[in-house]
């Protein structure tokens, strides 16, 4: 099935994920986010804010009344529209800026510019066939390709890390750790950073990861360990342990109920300075926003303690 592309503007992900629900329906799919910085009038009055990349399928027809745009196509189509919805917008601009008390015109020789950034532009040019060449997003492309989801690494003597804020990645864990042990295999679970348990195996070291390794390679097991990263308020402070103990596979606990505005930084953070294979997402079942987390550029690999149907939501 087909699906149709637009690009909203806004100051968060939850407010986004609001507005898609709204003007595309239960449907709508957020496949990327990416933080914007409006170099604003001469290097004066720049804002950021958050641009997103909204999927509805071609089969879905809006229930809700959509905002109005600027761009009105009327009885006309095609790109003739569209230069001439722009001639007018900036006919618009040049009228206000000559009225008494507005703001100051552009130096002459300046060159005025239409956005071709906003909602409504982004719907034009969808239904005129236009390609916004977004081609290079990795959810998306994921998501249109079919790309198979992420599985669990399950080789005797494989060290797969789950991380997560404060102990949330053991259930993950522990469900990844069933789910290996149903199909035959044998697991070592280890704990590391905040989520140690006391009196428990833990990793800590690169000596400990593989000692670790070694003891897996003669059971025929697979080292699976939960590691806690600590608060995003305090700065992750065990992210920077990860790096030395050399893991196989990497997978990151998102949980869908948090503010995706948070969720986004944090997990930001940790793919600057560590490789993620995939997502493991817990929450998705309560959350009616869960599809936030496609915006983290990351296949989904894991859902609610079961392997996912797909690498989005």
């Amino acid at each position: 099935m087909s699906v149709q592309q637009y690009l909203l503007e806004g100051r968060s992900l939850d407010e986004l994920a609001r507005e898609a629900t709204a003007l595309y329906g239960a449907g709508a799919r957020i496949v990327r986010a990416e933080r914007v910085l409006d170099p604003g009038v001469a290097g004066f009055l720049g804002r950021r804010h958050l641009e997103v990349m909204v999927e509805v399928p071609d089969t879905y027809v809006p229930v809700t009344t959509r905002r109005p745009g600027v761009h009105v196509l009327g009885d006309r189509t095609g790109l003739l529209a569209l230069l001439d919805s722009a001639d007018r917008a900036e006919d618009d601009v040049n009228a206000t800026s000559a009225e008494p008390g507005a703001i100051p015109s552009a130096p002459i020789g300046a060159v005025a510019t239409v956005s071709t950034e906003s909602d409504s532009l982004s719907e034009l040019l969808s239904r005129l066939g236009v390609d916004r060449g977004d081609h290079d997003d990795p959810a998306r492309t994921a998501h249109a390709s079919g790309a198979a989801v992420p599985a669990l690494l399950d080789a005797p003597g494989d060290l797969v890390l789950v991380l997560g804020l404060g102990d949330s990645a053991w259930p993950v864990t522990d469900s990844m750790a069933a789910a290996l042990e149903r199909s035959g295999r044998s697991i070592a679970r280890h704990g590391g950073g905040a989520a140690a348990r006391p009196g428990g195996p833990r990793l800590a070291s690169r000596w400990d990861a593989a000692e670790a390794r070694a003891l897996a390679v003669e059971a025929h097991a697979t080292v699976v360990t939960a590691y806690g990263l600590g608060s995003p308020t305090t700065g992750l402070p065990h992210l920077d342990e990860v790096g030395v103990l050399g893991p196989d596979q990497v997978w990151l606990v998102v949980d869908a109920r948090h503010k995706a505005d948070e969720t986004f930084d944090w997990v930001a953070t940790v793919r600057e300075v560590l490789h993620v294979d995939a997502l493991a997402v817990v929450g998705a079942g309560d959350s009616r926003t869960a599809h936030t987390v496609n915006g983290l550029g990351l296949p989904l690999g894991w859902l609610d303690g079961m392997p996912a149907p797909r690498t989005v939501l």
